[in-house]
């Protein structure tokens, strides 16, 4: 069985300004790095230390992720599942990193991801709708 994707994508309003860390905000916004759950937003300080490590192309253990950013490793596993089941973070044995070093390479991959998502979807659907055609003409 293929391995399961959740892809969350939030059609946010581009921020207006071109300052580093509106824009990052308004990148890990778009690709739903925020939650109301999330309230200390754990899940967008560990993506900012992932994209950090990859510039330097370092993968950081859960541990490291933890001890970095005073959160529990508990939260920060649970935070790194997320972004693996999205595309946007791989692992080697007990280290991550983001799956790609570019912001626009990452976002390219998940947009390939994405259309080939909804080719299936389209695909199903159009078997259906030959179903329910066929099944109306009786």
């Amino acid at each position: 069985m293929s391995r399961v994707r959740e892809i969350t994508l939030v059609n946010a309003i581009p921020p207006e300004d071109n300052q580093v860390n509106t824009l990052i905000q308004w990148y890990a916004l778009s690709l739903g790095l925020f939650s109301a759950r999330d309230r200390d937003k754990t899940c967008f300080r560990i993506f900012l230390e992932l994209l950090r490590n990859s510039k330097n192309h370092i993968a950081v253990s859960s541990e490291d992720l933890s001890l970095k950013l005073k959160v529990s490793r508990g939260t920060i596993v649970h935070h790194l599942k997320k972004l693996e089941n999205s595309g946007i973070v791989d692992s080697q044995g007990n280290r991550y990193f983001l799956t790609s070093e570019s912001l626009e390479k990452l976002a390219n991959e998940l947009r390939k991801q994405v259309n080939e998502i909804f080719d299936k979807i389209a695909d199903v659907g159009s078997e259906l709708d030959s179903i329910f055609d066929s099944l109306l003409k009786r």
